[in-house]
């Protein structure tokens, strides 16, 4: 095992990790339009934990490719579980802009910055997966 720090890794994992605080923090901001699935929670912290692992070398070499695939493939379902998740609450908050409560657009900011988060993420694994060590 190599103990060496992976910096794409790291910044995938820290912008996961930013994606499903947000993800949580909507939920406590406005919960009526927000639809909270197991799913995405347990995807997301399960991407967090294997990008962790990469990032902090305490993996084999060749296993971090797996991993990095399999925490891409559950970035991909906590980014659709939140992105579909908050459907209702984007039609009130720019579609129907009239008469919504001030915390519909507070949670879809944190909505907006979780999901840009959740790819960046993406995009830092995508990157790291074709770098070879």
């Amino acid at each position: 095992m190599s103990k060496k720090i992976d910096i794409l890794s790291l910044i995938a994992c820290v912008a996961a990790a930013v994606a499903v605080v947000m993800w949580f923090v909507s939920f406590a901001t406005y919960p009526a339009a927000a639809v909270n699935s197991t799913v995405g929670t347990l995807c997301g912290i399960c991407a967090v934990i294997l990008m962790a692992l990469c990032a902090f070398g305490l993996v084999k070499a060749d296993k971090k490719g797996a991993l990095i695939l399999i925490a891409g493939i559950l970035l991909i379902l906590f980014l659709y579980q939140f992105a579909m998740g908050r459907v209702a609450i984007t039609a009130d908050a720019y579609f129907i802009p009239v008469n919504h409560p001030a915390e519909e657009d507070a949670a879809m900011s944190q909505t907006i910055i979780g999901a840009g988060a959740a790819m960046v993420s993406f995009l830092a694994l995508l990157i790291d997966a074709f770098i070879v060590e």
